[in-house]
């Protein structure tokens, strides 16, 4: 038929763009991959709604051991008895929320100043290099939890997990913990470690080094599980291929005009009218220019959310479709180091196309942490494929249900937008 030939013509155009990449598909029922990584996708968003936290924690068996905020970064750590190996154990999770702008308690300039100040310092000996700002915070949030990981039993397991920077600081934790403890250590103590929309914060020091990262410190690269939505702007940043460091190149002599070179943008003014009312901007602007870095890279097993072919088609052509869509297959690479190379071949996304309002729109949707709760939860919770149309009905409640422009608006305008 016309729809089936279709079909395979979509499903033969997004294999084509991952010829020369190895990677494995995830079912919807692994235990470890998708539902233990659904759950922590749950909490890593849920962290950010203070309405809400409690009920999912009760929903999903966690109890609260102590909920605190280091940093200007919030962190909570939560007991809950683990299934996924066949036999339960306890487990200890630290769920690390990234920023938020709703947060009046923190200093929401001092973080994106930390944000900002991406300049590579070495991890302790090793000849690995972080983010020096994020570094510097999740050093803060280790000291502070500390007393909380270091007295767990033999068979009480650790989990780290965090959508955005979250996730970003959980990775650097689990390096600051391998070179204070040993690689031993965190092999028997650290069960897994989840991230969600993460930005890339760790390279080799000598960038023609062919060690993976992760051997650096004597740890498998399973024990990182990165997940992300392909459209995600973040899951970029720090990298080469870092579609929003150019904004803050391209300016005008007014130091608040972007996409000054080029033909027009309907985001010129609109960006333009933000930073005027922004008194901060222009310390951040040239925080951005002097310490940024570009050379920084995934680590573990990275995950990519894959919509249905003839969407994934439909948005490369044009990004009319701004949600994040029902996920019809996850993929897991099995190096790291093939996440950039992929995205910029099969989901490109540069500072000219970002600068449509459309992609715009949807790469804040689909960085926004109920991109990566509700597809997820809706993925393992079904193994039956469902048909395009029952995925579009159940993502649309799924979005009516959250109050999505709302909750975005307020994540992102904080306080005043909450208040408008």
């Amino acid at each position: 038929s016309e729809m089936a030939l279709s079909s395979s013509v979509a499903n033969t155009s997004i294999t084509s763009f991952f010829n020369g990449f190895d990677f494995t598909e995830i079912q919807p029922s692994d235990a470890v991959y998708s539902i233990k990584a659904s759950e922590m996708a749950r909490l890593s968003g849920d962290i950010y709604e203070d309405t809400q936290l409690f009920g999912t924690l009760n929903e999903l068996g966690h109890t609260v051991v102590v909920n605190d905020t280091s940093a200007d970064v919030a962190w909570l750590i939560t007991d809950s008895i683990d299934l996924t190996s066949g036999k339960p154990i306890m487990v200890r999770t630290v769920t690390i929320r990234g920023y938020s702008a709703v947060d009046t308690r923190i200093d929401r300039i001092r973080l994106l100043q930390k944000i900002c100040t991406a300049s590579p310092v070495p991890i302790g000996s090793s000849n690995v290099v972080a983010h020096s700002g994020l570094l510097e915070v999740a050093k803060e949030i280790y000291k502070d939890i500390t007393p909380y990981i270091m007295g767990l039993g033999k068979h009480h397991k650790l989990i780290l997990n965090g959508h955005s920077i979250g996730g970003s600081i959980s990775v650097l934790m689990l390096f600051l913990l391998a070179t204070e403890h040993g690689a031993d250590f965190v092999q028997e103590q650290v069960k897994h470690v989840y991230t969600f929309g993460s930005p890339p914060v760790v390279a080799h020091a000598r960038p023609d080094s062919k060690f993976k990262i992760l051997d650096s410190f004597g740890l498998p690269d399973d024990v990182i599980k990165g997940y992300a939505q392909p459209w995600d702007p973040i899951i970029r940043l720090f990298s080469h291929i870092d579609p929003l460091y150019p904004l803050v190149d391209d300016i005008g002599e007014d130091g608040k005009t972007l996409w000054i070179n080029g033909p027009p943008r309907t985001l010129r003014p609109l960006t333009k009218a933000i930073f005027e009312s922004w008194k901060d901007w222009p310390e951040i602007r040239d925080l951005c220019r002097s310490r940024i870095r570009q050379n920084f890279t995934h680590v573990g097993r990275s995950h990519l959310f894959l919509p249905e072919p003839m969407r994934y088609l439909t948005d490369r052509m044009v990004s009319l479709n701004i949600a994040a869509p029902p996920i019809k297959s996850i993929i897991q690479l099995r190096s790291s180091q093939d996440m950039l190379p992929l995205l910029n071949r099969a989901f490109p996304l540069d500072v000219f196309g970002i600068s449509y309002v459309s992609t715009a729109i949807r790469s804040f949707l689909h960085h926004f942490h109920p991109s990566y709760t509700f597809p997820f939860l809706a993925f393992h919770e079904t193994a039956d494929i469902m048909s395009e149309e029952c995925d579009a009905v159940e993502g649309a409640n799924n979005i009516l249900n959250f109050k999505w422009a709302k909750s975005a608006a307020n994540w992102v305008l904080g306080a005043r937008g909450k208040q408008q």
